[in-house]
């Protein structure tokens, strides 16, 4: 192979990595500008008057989704518990109680968070705490495309109205759920195991770093290759 086929294939090869890298930054870009909008729109519900819910909407996902609610009912029996809650590296369980808020229907309500070592007391607490009527102030988030399964050990996986339906024969669950509590970190429960409440959404992932790193290494190498071409392409000195 001749020297210009040699470097005609590494010139394609080198198009098509920067190709690649440039894509893979453009794509983190994409990712950072939906998500700042997710965010904004989210932090936005959260920020508006507390909606009082009534029948309109049970099925109206549009107008609820990341919005403080608050919502009257009857606890509904049994207590389910989600399993794998790790906070600040401490292994933890959340409680999870129906709210029945019309005939036939009812809505999840998570009731907060307790180290797992504490789960037969927050059990106690619950059935002491958690029954008959009941006004519940928190937040509502869409769950209707999320599945879960149960464990051997009866925790489960996921917040999912959808599979944990099972438990509930007789009521419909609502495809939306509620998290008790307050925002900005006022954890308080009626039980002092327990805590609750939610934060603003934020974005945890540095899509900007990754950007700049996958367009950096795409700078290096046409620097990098560059130069080799220029030196390749100098005529050596006679003496």
């Amino acid at each position: 192979m001749s020297a210009r086929m040699r470097s005609l294939g590494l010139i394609v090869l080198i198009v098509m990595a920067v190709s690649t890298l440039c894509g893979l930054g453009a794509w983190q870009l994409y990712r950072l500008d939906w998500k700042t909008d997710l965010i904004n729109d989210r932090n936005l519900g959260l920020s508006q008057p507390r909606l009082l819910i009534t029948e309109e909407y049970k099925s109206n996902l549009d107008n609820i989704d990341w919005k403080r609610v608050e919502v009257s009912g009857d606890w509904l029996d049994p207590t389910l518990i989600l399993g794998n809650r790790a906070r600040a590296g401490v292994r933890g369980l959340e409680y999870v109680k129906a709210l029945r808020i019309s005939e036939g229907h009812a809505v999840l309500v998570n009731l907060g968070w307790s180290r797992e070592v504490h789960k037969d007391l927050v059990l106690a607490d619950i059935d002491e705490l958690f029954v008959g009527s009941e006004s519940v102030k928190g937040l509502a988030i869409n769950r209707s495309q999320i599945t879960a399964s149960k464990t051997k050990d009866g925790l489960w996986t996921k917040f999912s109205p959808l599979s944990m339906t099972t438990e509930f024969p007789s009521t419909q669950l609502l495809n939306w759920t509620i998290t008790e509590g307050s925002l900005d970190g006022d954890f308080t429960s009626r039980s002092k195991l327990l805590k609750n409440g939610f934060t603003p959404f934020i974005n945890t992932t540095p899509h900007l770093e990754y950007a700049l790193t996958w367009f950096g290494i795409a700078g290096v190498l046409l620097m990098v290759v560059s130069v080799r071409l220029r030196n390749s392409n100098k005529k050596p000195k006679v003496d």
